[in-house]
């Protein structure tokens, strides 16, 4: 297609735009099929939003990834809306050039195509960063290109405070839609169960608003359904009252893991009904001097100057470090990302068990066993395993408002086991994923052996040679298609959006075949 006959294309997109109140971009075009067609419309239609490659707002944006990988793919463009129209306009250019395209809200996805794409249109969120208060203030409108220090920060001084992630530098819009873990999640629930709307452009450009009252069958689904009906540019949150927080980090030497696993499973056991303000990481890694370690990442949901009752069992164990103390959220979230430098690699995996110390320890012990080569052989390497205890106020959370889609609300509490390990190069990726995969087979298996095994894997955490929404079950699996047959008939969201999870398993298959 020539230039001439691009900016008539063009031309129609813009004609069909004019209107500051439309609620959907209507656009009759000749499929073009062409990324560069798409480029070249937005350009056009949109200057300041698109940036080509070579040019500084594209350099800048590629450079905003947490992830070293996700920072080194290369779209065709990059387009950066500011309102939901725009967003609209971006997915009906899309779908009538047939050009894939990648969702980004704060970049913090850990694999390359999360978040980011090669070749085709990055429709970065980065600029819709509204954060609006509701006039009685409970609730708060969130645009998806906030970070969560941005929230924090915005409503800290007012007394309140959201369902939000505990690093700062996590993104909004995919925090909510996976799930959603928080320090508050004891006390409410996971962040999905306290969005109490989302605004959502479709695959058709039309833009509609899914709560317990409008689109339930939407919401449901949007609640750790991820990217798979449309683009959310508003998240309606609940807001709760907020005084401060007390926490930090604590390590102890190898020898008392035994004390610290059993502290971890009585601390859970705590924060499920007498203090559901507390909130314990469990951590196992290597020093510098890979000399094996356990951590505690604690957090209390009050203003306490000294370490709340909750935690005694922690308490009573002799630690090497310790920086808990009375802090802001805003402060804590920062502390939380320092543990994760944008400049190494890093990767993610999710795993479960019910609750058992038996089976906790023989994790623990398998993850050693796999991990020692790597740390014995690479020049640096971080065997990083968190370890999270699920309460049964997350469960009951996931039964609210008609319920999320995760298909926990009939589970019991459980254990999550998240690998995060972080290591210098990138030719040493492969086998670390196989490391992993490796160990948390066999910890699959001893749970099996056990009868304490558990499905769920928190997508979040999952890696992309894992399917965390086969594991939300049969029942689930229906719905999401059934939603997806109804809202997105031609499967925009399934096949030229290309980040994140679809409906169709795992991004990058079978780890074993490559």
């Amino acid at each position: 297609m020539s230039s001439p006959q691009r900016a008539n294309e063009a031309q129609q997109v813009v004609t069909a735009c004019a209107g500051p109140s439309q609620r959907a971009v209507a656009v009759q075009m000749t499929p073009v099929k062409s990324v560069a067609d798409a480029c070249l419309l937005l350009s056009l239609i949109c200057p300041s939003q698109m940036h080509q490659p070579g040019t500084p707002g594209y350099e800048h944006a590629r450079a905003s990834f947490w992830n070293q990988t996700q920072a080194e793919a290369v779209p065709a463009g990059i387009f950066q809306p500011e309102t939901a129209a725009q967003v609209s306009l971006a997915i009906v250019v899309c779908r009538h050039t047939s050009c894939p395209f990648a969702v980004k809200s704060g970049g913090h996805g850990k694999w390359c195509g999360e978040s980011s794409i090669n070749g085709g249109l990055l429709i970065d969120l980065a600029r819709m960063k509204q954060i609006q208060l509701s006039k009685h203030q409970s609730t708060v409108a969130v645009g998806p290109g906030n970070r969560w220090s941005d929230v924090y920060a915005a409503l800290e001084p007012l007394g309140i405070t959201v369902v939000g992630g505990r690093a700062s530098g996590v993104g909004v819009g995919g925090f909510l839609l996976g799930g959603g873990i928080s320090w508050y999640s004891n006390l409410y629930g996971w962040g999905c169960d306290n969005v109490r709307s989302y605004e959502v452009v479709l695959r058709d450009g039309t833009i509609v608003t899914a709560s317990k009252d409008s689109h339930r069958d939407l919401y449901k689904c949007l609640r750790g359904g991820a990217g798979n009906f449309g683009v959310v540019t508003s998240f309606e949150l609940e807001t709760y009252p907020y005084t401060g927080m007390w926490g930090g980090r604590k390590a102890f030497e190898y020898q008392h893991g035994q004390a610290a696993m059993q502290a971890f499973i009585d601390t859970g056991l705590i924060s499920d009904g007498e203090d559901p303000k507390s909130f314990f990481i469990l951590g196992l890694a290597t020093t510098d001097e890979k000399a094996w370690v356990w951590g505690a990442s604690l957090a209390y949901c009050d203003a306490v100057h000294t370490s709340p009752v909750c935690f005694k069992a922690i308490d009573a164990i002799p630690s090497v470090a310790d920086d808990c103390a009375l802090r802001d959220q805003t402060e804590c979230v920062a502390r939380m990302q320092e543990s994760y430098p944008p400049w190494l690699q890093h990767c993610l995996w999710a795993f479960a068990t019910q609750v058992d110390l038996p089976t906790l320890q023989i994790c623990c012990r398998i993850w050693q066993e796999e991990m020692q080569s790597l740390v014995d052989q690479l020049d640096w390497f971080k065997p990083v395993l968190a370890i999270q205890y699920t309460t049964e106020a997350v469960v009951e959370g996931a039964a609210r408002n008609g319920g999320n889609i995760l298909g926990l609300s009939s589970t019991r509490p459980f254990i999550m086991y998240n690998a995060e390990p972080r290591w210098r190069h990138a030719r040493d990726n492969l086998r670390v994923s196989k490391a992993i995969d490796k160990a948390f087979e066999r910890m699959h298996a001893e749970a099996q052996r056990r009868g304490t095994s558990h499905e769920y894997r928190y997508s979040n955490y999952a890696s992309e040679y894992q399917d965390p929404l086969r594991s939300y079950g049969p029942d689930a699996n229906e719905i999401l298609r059934d939603v997806s047959r109804r809202y997105d008939p031609d499967s925009v969201f399934q096949t030229l959006r290309t980040s994140g999870f679809n409906l169709s398993g795992a991004p990058r298959g079978d780890l074993r075949r490559e």
